[in-house]
């Protein structure tokens, strides 16, 4: 799509390494996206969330936000913005990519929408994202060539409120995507980018980490035995020789990522309530276990797929009421005992 946008607003900008040797956009964290807003996660046309692909006509197919829509939001809207060394990241420009996209209600997401995303509306902000397309996008723009700014798209989600930004004008949701129009991967701010692809840059991606250790085999030699045995001038000479045999074991341990929450449903409960609930993330694992904030207990955990979890919730009486409370998903031993944590769940 060829509409340009103008973001307004400050911005801070901040370089954030990683240890793994990937590297933050330099304009990172983005204060445009501060609280209560935050980033964005891409999923296929299957529901499954993405951080990287090998088609730049069409990326991903879903886009949702981080956080919960604004109060009266009802659309929302895709952009790429075109990264500038030395601006603010409030004064690029961009090209609106898809939408508007009605996530409010539920039901009026384009037919075929998978169950998990449609689970996340109308609490978060969703995105039909599968018209957004990077080479026509690059066709329409001149990237920045700088160290840190090249083969990179800040990709943002306005919803309808107030002001068509949110409660602020020049707010919003946001993730950084790297890209690559050559037939050899490449490597943007330490993130490896796949031949004719793209991969998420912002937030960061750490793969699992795979650790082999290798026992060097050991050999043992015994020596040969010769008995001489002389009954009168005959000799007769006898030899033995033991082989013992040797065995290498090679050790593999693999470090598992851990899971993340990104919503539950229902999302508000009062005092006292039993509900069934549903909880969407990501990396759920057989054995997992739910927990919540001091009142609130999980029981009937079932991991239904590695994105999606169902249990009973129960709220005591005496629970504390409050918004943003977390909500733990710790993974069995097959997920290495990992933990999550979103901070998805109300008491009123």
């Amino acid at each position: 799509m060829g509409v340009s946008l103008l973001a307004l607003g400050t911005a801070l900008i901040v370089g954030v390494n990683a240890a793994s040797g990937q590297t933050s956009p330099p304009w990172e964290p983005d204060a445009n996206a501060a609280a209560p807003y935050g980033n964005l996660t891409f999923y296929d046309a299957s529901g499954n969330p993405v951080t990287s692909g090998t088609d730049l006509n069409s990326p991903f197919a879903y886009v949702v936000a981080g956080t919960a829509a604004d109060t009266g939001a009802t659309k929302a809207n895709l952009a790429f913005y075109n990264p500038q060394h030395g601006e603010l990241p409030a004064l690029w420009s961009g090209t609106s990519e898809a939408g508007p996209t009605t996530f409010s209600p539920a039901s009026s997401l384009p037919s075929g929408t998978p169950a998990d995303i449609a689970a996340m509306a109308p609490t978060y902000p969703v995105v039909a994202a599968s018209s957004a397309n990077i080479n026509t996008w690059l066709g329409a723009n001149i990237p920045d060539t700088t160290t840190g700014y090249a083969n990179s798209i800040e990709v943002r989600l306005t919803d309808s409120g107030p002001g068509g930004h949110g409660n602020a004008t020049g707010t919003y949701w946001e993730s950084d995507i790297g890209y690559n129009t050559t037939s050899s991967t490449i490597t943007v701010d330490g993130t490896t980018v796949p031949a004719d692809g793209w991969a998420q840059l912002f937030p960061l991606v750490t793969p699992p980490t795979t650790t082999t250790t290798t026992v060097a085999p050991t050999t043992t030699t015994v020596a040969p035995t010769t008995t001489t045995v002389a009954p009168t001038t005959t000799t007769v000479a006898r030899t033995t020789t033991t082989t013992v045999a040797t065995t290498t074991t090679v050790v593999t341990t693999t470090i598992v990522a851990a899971p993340t929450v990104k919503s539950i449903m229902p999302s508000s409960l009062k005092p006292g309530a039993s509900k069934s609930v549903k909880i969407t993330g990501t990396r759920f694992v057989r054995g997992a276990t739910v927990r919540g904030p001091a009142g609130v207990t999980f029981s009937k955990v079932k991991v239904v797929s590695s994105t999606r979890i169902t249990a009973t919730v129960k709220v005591a009486s005496r629970a504390k009421a409050g918004k943003h409370l977390p909500v733990t998903v710790i993974n069995g031993v097959a997920g290495g005992r990992r933990r999550g944590t979103g901070k998805v769940l109300t008491i009123t």
